[in-house]
């Protein structure tokens, strides 16, 4: 090989090895922009996560209340019925004659 064909394969040489290294410094990039994309995401999520955590407290505190509020209306419901099924069964006893034990 001449000093020519030696001089043009390092100048390839130098180029192919030139166009590597920009290519690793774009990509070194572009892995830098998405690793900054995801952390920016991943901090999204947890806020969201926080959010739907207290979101879930509140929900359940809510439904615990209405469930002691709907127990109560129905004891309460049901004890007048009971009261008025045995203020009945006394006028039906009295008028039937059927003495009291």
């Amino acid at each position: 090989m001449t000093i020519k064909g030696h001089e043009g394969l390092l100048e390839s040489k130098a180029g192919y090895a030139f166009r590597i290294a920009l290519k690793g410094e774009k990509d070194a990039f572009k892995i830098g922009s998405r690793i900054k994309e995801l952390r920016e995401k991943k901090k999204e999520l947890l806020e969201e996560e926080e959010r739907l955590k207290a979101e879930e407290i509140r929900v359940k505190a809510e439904g615990e209340e209405m469930f002691k509020v709907d127990d109560k209306r129905r004891r309460d419901e049901i004890a007048a019925l009971m009261k008025d099924t045995n203020m009945k069964k006394s006028q039906l006893e009295a008028i039937v004659g059927i003495p009291k034990k």
